[in-house]
């Protein structure tokens, strides 16, 4: 296997130089069914940044050779995001200048340069190639899903991270089956359980948005359902609400008023029917909880109200900029989980903790840019079933209930692949009435 990946991982570097489109689908297959990268060829260590640093330089050589434009309007939002937390980076003492700084750049390289490859590779009447894209995606979806069912059967034990991680041994306790997670917490292909719900929430509604449009036949629809089946299996229950949230916004922006009432009516009495049994009861209200343990009645608010004032006083010092770039995954690597805030399980808290509470507002502004992003291309019909906003939502729904590791990359990339599947579909019906007319 190691082998394997090391000539696979030779292959996409070498394409990426020479054909970079081609470089760029291969990429894709190793971010989503790579649990982790850690190759050494010739004395470099091969990890996810290297492949992006090449993915940028790459990129700028071949705009320049062929004379094309980089497509930074899409990723204005992300942009503008992070550009205004790389300003606060001075103004943050409780982390040094230089692990800010390479935090920062680290995550812009792992969050955006696959995006940014590909609004400028195929935005411009590259219909093949992006229908291309999709069906890679659907691969990538179809093993993550199947493996992940398959997992229900082997009592918390993942035989591929067992082979691909070196330390994936701590994960075997987590992963365990309980009372209240019959087939444990299944992380699939990906490195933890939590990616794996990230990844199925923002997969749901790339295949939602494919069925609604018609587009590949039966394929989504299959999809779906697989999706739908790991989602209420994995353990991880902060994917339904993450689904459910999106789906109600869905259901809400397409005006679909009575269904979202039907939606709402079933969704209370499937509580109603949770509350009058213990141990449906502990599995849904987990969701909310920051706690390891299965007993959270009647704690989780309570709960989330103390992590959050302990959020102020960890920011104490410079409560309007806080601690600083990364601080929040600093700290767990250092010390463990905080006394109070535990493992910062809420985007709520990461944005606090790191920037304050003027980060935290230019984080929603953020979030407002993307909504205002997703109404004009709803406006200009590319979008007209507000799919992007709804996956949006979902996603956001998810962080401020689990956190984030890493998950934005995953939302930035069907974010991406979606907006350029309607820029597509949009050039293609518009050629199609042309040939009509």
């Amino acid at each position: 296997m190691y082998t394997f990946l090391t000539i696979y991982s030779i292959v996409v570097l070498v394409l990426l130089v020479f054909k970079i489109k081609w470089g760029l689908i291969l990429y894709i297959l190793m971010i989503f069914l790579l649990p982790s990268l850690s190759f050494t060829i010739g004395g470099i260590a091969l990890k996810w940044n290297f492949f992006n640093l090449l993915l940028l330089f790459s990129l700028l050589f071949y705009v320049k050779r062929y004379h094309l434009n980089i497509s930074i309007s899409e990723c204005k939002p992300f942009f503008w995001y992070f550009g205004v937390l790389f300003l606060f980076i001075p103004i943050e003492y409780e982390l040094s200048y230089s692990y800010q700084l390479i935090t920062w750049f680290g995550n812009v390289l792992r969050y955006f340069i696959v995006p940014l490859a590909m609004f400028s590779l195929f935005k411009e009447n590259n219909v093949r190639e992006v229908i291309f894209l999709n069906y890679i995606v659907y691969v990538c979806i179809f093993v993550a899903t199947i493996y992940g069912l398959f997992l229900t059967q082997t009592e918390g034990i993942n035989p591929y991270l067992l082979l691909m991680i070196s330390d994936a041994d701590n994960l075997i306790e987590y992963a365990a089956p309980s009372e209240d997670r019959l087939f444990g917490r299944i992380s699939s292909v990906f490195s933890h359980p939590m990616t794996f719900g990230c990844f199925l929430v923002v997969a749901f509604f790339f295949c939602l948005y494919k069925i609604i449009l018609k587009k590949d036949g039966c394929v989504p629809i299959v999809l779906l359902i697989l999706i739908i089946s790991c989602a209420m299996t994995c353990g991880v229950r902060s994917v339904l609400a993450g689904i459910m949230l999106g789906l109600m916004a869905f259901l809400l922006f397409n005006h679909k008023i009575k269904y979202l009432f039907y939606t709402i009516v079933v969704a209370g009495l499937i509580l109603f029917i949770v509350f009058q049994e213990d141990v449906l009861y502990t599995y849904v209200a987990s969701i909310f909880s920051s706690s390891a343990s299965a007993d959270v009645k009647g704690s989780s608010v309570e709960m989330r109200l103390r992590q959050l004032l302990g959020c102020f006083d960890i920011i104490s010092s410079n409560p309007l900029f806080g601690n600083g770039f990364g601080w929040t995954a600093y700290y767990n690597q250092m010390n463990g989980d905080h006394p109070v805030v535990l493992a910062f399980e809420s985007y709520i808290f990461v944005a606090l903790c790191n920037w304050g509470l003027v980060g935290f507002a230019v984080w929603l502004l953020f979030l407002w840019k993307i909504y205002r992003k997703c109404i004009i291309l709803a406006k200009k019909k590319m979008d007209e079933y507000y799919l992007l906003l709804s996956m949006s939502i979902a996603y956001v729904g998810y962080i401020c209930i689990t956190g984030d590791y890493a998950y934005t990359m995953y939302w930035s990339f069907f974010y991406s692949l979606m907006y350029l599947d309607t820029v597509s579909y949009t050039h293609l019906r518009a050629h199609e009435t042309e040939l009509h007319l």
